[in-house]
């Protein structure tokens, strides 16, 4: 496996971010594998707290993750691992990481507990590979209404049960 990432969903909406460096793409949470993960579970858990906290995945904050994240999905034609976890999951995981004492310099004001803190309350002023966290709408994806998507998070969209 060279890639994984962490993809947040409900029925209804899916967690995505603004790439800042790939022409401002809208895109998961994920990249390449490398020397410090022993496999791709961590990648994934490394790319998803560096993307969306801007913090180094310790072991105890990878710990707060990691039960939550299943059996992955292979997506063989990009060499990739894409673990999906709901939208209630990652607010255990955000109450967890808050627990473990988690800080960001994307949350100066305290840690997110919820989706809603963790979209409004992020800092703009923070440099890092995701400028914005965004929840969409499935039904406008669907409808090809977003703009500027990454190809491969509409292939990672479609793998969703």
């Amino acid at each position: 496996m060279s890639s994984a990432g962490i993809m947040c969903f409900s029925n209804t909406h899916v967690l995505a971010g603004v790439q800042k460096y790939k022409k401002r793409q809208i895109g998961g949470f994920g990249g390449k594998c490398e020397s410090v993960d022993a496999d791709f579970r961590d990648t994934a858990i490394r790319e998803f707290l560096e993307e969306l906290f801007n913090i180094r995945a310790t072991p105890t904050l990878a710990a707060c993750v990691e039960p939550f994240l299943s059996n992955p999905t292979y997506v063989a034609s990009h060499d990739y691992a894409i673990f999906f976890i709901t939208l209630a999951d990652l607010e255990l995981i955000l109450e967890n990481l808050t627990y473990a004492g988690a800080k960001s310099p994307y949350y100066p004001d305290g840690f997110p507990r919820t989706v809603s803190r963790l979209i409004l309350d992020r800092s703009a002023k923070v440099n890092g590979e995701i400028s914005r966290v965004l929840l969409l709408s499935r039904q406008d994806i669907a409808a090809n209404k977003i703009r500027n998507m990454s190809a491969y998070f509409r292939t990672d969209l479609d793998l969703i049960k």
